[in-house]
């Protein structure tokens, strides 16, 4: 019996320091240094001319620069609809700290930052693929733990999808 309350035990405490690591480095993303959004400050990300705004989506600016310019489209199946990536920096999930706020239980808090690179595509990496038990990330129908997308590649997020569109330079 004392074996199995020692285990029981280490298995709490396992899983508490996991969460804590999740949760600390899901809290550098959205407090980051030079590219992510300084605590208190929101403004809604600007959807494309002629779209009209879903209550799917809600953005986090307040990067410690100014913005880039249209960067990229993402292109949701369904809710929350199309959003204009505008940062070369952003993080994708559903909790209310999100630069993108995807409003579905499928989609993990803090679930993927989306990096603009040089070359003027983009990475995307997978936040919760440090968990015990990962949410999963599917680029092209392939799981990923990170990759680097290119204009229309499909991305979808615990089973939520969505579509890359490139802006023209």
């Amino acid at each position: 019996m004392r074996d199995w309350i020692i285990i029981v035990l280490i298995a709490i405490l396992g899983a508490g320091l996991g969460y804590w690591a999740v949760r600390s480095r899901a809290r550098g993303v959205a407090e980051g240094a030079s590219a992510g959004p300084s605590a208190g400050s929101t403004v809604e990300m600007p959807v494309p001319p002629g779209t009209a705004p879903t209550g799917g989506v809600t953005g986090m600016a307040g990067s410690n620069g100014p913005n880039t310019g249209n960067l990229a489209v993402l292109e949701f199946e369904g809710e929350p609809g199309r959003v204009t990536v505008m940062r070369p920096e952003v993080v994708i999930g559903r909790h209310s700290e999100d630069d993108i706020q995807v409003r579905d239980v499928r989609v993990s808090r803090h679930h993927a930052r989306l990096v603009a690179r040089r070359d003027g595509g983009f990475e995307i990496h997978n936040l919760t693929a440090v968990r015990s038990e990962p949410n999963p990330m599917q680029v092209n129908g392939v799981t990923r733990e990170h990759a680097t997308l290119q204009d229309g590649d499909i991305v979808s997020l615990g089973g939520v999808s969505f579509t890359l569109w490139l802006k023209a330079a």
